[in-house]
């Protein structure tokens, strides 16, 4: 008996030991929790800062420079010496991947804080919509566009989102052609199974293997190294983030590029 008591006495002191280290890990635990908490409120009013940085910069530094694409285009009406064309032309040029960037990061800072719209997506008006808005881009009319959407399911989702996706995937497809003139085409897919599939794929210029990793990110080199902005896929994967999608680059043996996107059939407004 005198044994079953000590067992006892020792099993409540080790209950006790354990609530209290219960206690203090509870206590951790909520003043980490706490702490995160702020950390993360902090992080959000910084990115917020940031974006709303970003929007008035870009607003702000446009008007200097459609002053600047004005007189450029004045000046080459006016000037007829070569050299100095030449140099409006690159000063045009530059100008003009300049408001480029400044449209692509306001587009980056409405994604950021898009408060999402359900609506019916047709996805041909679209495409459509896209291919007017490209024909002043270099090489739209070197490259065959060939265009396959399912037509027997209806799907919801933000418009501006899907227009911005396949916008950029593209836009994409065109500048990046290999020699222009030389059946160079780009293929979009449209499909549903228990997502939505979609699929872009083009004969262009090709990714290196060392260019995958860090495709998707902002001011990619790869993009760069062809004098490009390189926000394009930033963009589509941040707008895919968004609804809750993905997108992947296929590995493939031709000369075929290849990306496969995917979609969830009903967009969640959470």
């Amino acid at each position: 008996r005198e044994e079953l008591m000590l067992t006892n006495e020792k099993l409540g002191l080790a209950q006790a030991k354990l609530e209290g280290f219960n206690r203090d890990l509870m206590a951790t635990v909520d003043s980490r929790t706490k702490e995160l908490e702020q950390a993360n409120r902090e992080l959000k009013a910084l990115n917020h800062e940031m974006d709303d940085f970003i929007y008035k910069s870009s607003h702000d530094m446009k008007g200097p420079l459609v002053r600047l694409l004005g007189i450029c285009h004045v000046a080459l009406m006016d000037v007829e010496e070569k050299k100095a064309r030449e140099y409006f032309d690159l000063l045009k040029t530059t100008s003009l991947q300049l408001n480029d960037i400044f449209d692509r990061l306001k587009t980056v800072v409405r994604i950021n804080n898009i408060e999402m719209r359900k609506e019916k997506i047709y996805f041909d008006l679209i495409v459509e919509k896209i291919r007017n808005r490209l024909k002043s881009v270099p090489g739209y009319f070197e490259i065959s566009f060939d265009v396959k959407i399912e037509d027997n399911f209806d799907f919801y989702s933000d418009e501006f989102l899907i227009e911005t996706i396949f916008f950029n995937m593209m836009e994409n497809a065109v500048k990046f052609q290999k020699n222009p003139g030389e059946n160079n085409f780009i293929k979009i897919r449209v499909k549903k199974k228990s997502k939505i599939l979609i699929s872009f794929a083009d004969n262009g210029i090709g990714i290196k293997e060392s260019e995958r990793e860090h495709l998707f990110e902002m001011f990619s080199k790869a993009a760069l190294e062809h004098h490009n902005v390189g926000l394009g896929l930033y963009i589509v994967k941040q707008s895919l983030k968004k609804l809750g999608g993905t997108i992947k680059l296929e590995r493939r043996e031709d000369s075929i590029t290849k990306f496969v996107l995917k979609l969830p059939a009903e967009l969640s407004l959470n």
